[in-house]
């Protein structure tokens, strides 16, 4: 069996179930609280999850396969795409493919009860309605409180010469055809980090979303890097409207996957009638993290006018 075969295997398993989300709407705090009251799936070791309650985040830690897994966004729905990515992935963090392949197996059959995992957006055939929930941003709303959610979550998270090569090497590993990443970020990047002090990962992502175009200039990236990171936020806030809502990726036939709008797994029974839960937990909990983030929103001079509740 060649390691194509073993990865599809793996992926295919009745030992896994998928929680796809946008960055921003609480995909780590959601697999694990679904995890922990869901008799579907098994609990998380509590070694496994960690909670920055600064910045209101939960951290799940899982085999690198999963890593790569939850990272992969394949330009091409085939399961070929998904392997070459999830490759691509373990080359760049220089990491064995066949051993992670080993080491999620292992994960996986250490319990009886599937694993509920968390992934980014993605197009690839291997979710369908039968193994993935997806939350959907449908609203400017929606789409503004996972913007600035997804920021504050990772402006903990100081930019650092090794984070930067870092991220430019999944970059990599993610756009096939955006291969000078690595270089742009040695030759122009890595310079950047000494313009603000204050650069974080979001400036990070910002500046990759500028490489991304194809088209740019060094003063286009100067110009991000020294920016404060809220008026980035508030930049692309401003750049949005009900016409503009950035299009999102969902499997190929969007009814394979049951997609949920992010607002409407605050409302009563939405969660319950998904995962068969026995009772409101997992929703109760889910509204006491959205009043933490609407806290952290104000001390970071944002207000939202509609919220899910």
């Amino acid at each position: 069996m060649n390691i194509n075969d073993k990865i599809i295997n793996l992926i295919y398993s009745n030992k896994l179930a998928f929680l796809m989300y946008p960055g921003g709407t609480g995909g780590e705090f959601l697999s694990q609280q679904i995890s922990s009251h869901c008799s579907a799936f098994r609990e998380l070791p509590t070694q496994k999850c960690t909670f920055n309650s600064e910045v209101n985040r939960t951290i799940i830690r899982l085999p690198t396969f999963f890593n790569a897994l939850h990272m992969a966004t394949p330009t091409e729905s085939s399961d070929l795409a998904l392997c070459n990515n999830i490759k691509n992935f373990h080359l760049h963090v220089n990491e064995d493919i066949n051993k992670s392949v080993i080491e999620a197996d292992e994960f996986l059959n250490s319990h009886e009860l599937p694993a509920l995992v968390r992934v980014h957006e993605s197009i690839s055939d291997v979710y369908t309605k039968a193994n993935t929930t997806k939350i959907q941003i449908t609203t400017v709303e929606e789409k503004v409180y996972a913007l600035i959610c997804l920021y504050i979550k990772l402006s903990s998270e100081k930019l650092t010469e090794s984070r930067l090569l870092h991220w430019a090497r999944i970059c990599e590993s993610r756009l096939a055809e955006n291969k000078p990443t690595v270089d742009i970020v040695k030759k122009i990047m890595l310079p950047l980090i000494g313009i603000n002090k204050n650069c974080t990962l979001v400036h990070c992502f910002f500046l990759f979303d500028v490489v991304k175009q194809g088209k740019y200039t060094v003063s286009e990236l100067t110009n991000v890097a020294s920016k404060p990171l809220r008026d980035l936020i508030i930049e692309q806030i401003s750049s949005m409207s009900k016409f503009n809502i950035p299009a999102s990726q969902t499997p190929r036939n969007i009814e394979k996957a049951a997609c949920v709008p992010f607002f409407d797994l605050f409302k009563e029974n939405t969660l319950r009638n998904l995962y068969n839960l026995p009772d409101d937990t997992v929703r109760s909990n889910l509204i006491q993290w959205h009043l933490k983030n609407v806290e952290l929103f104000a001390l970071n001079g944002f207000a939202i006018t509609s919220g899910p509740i």
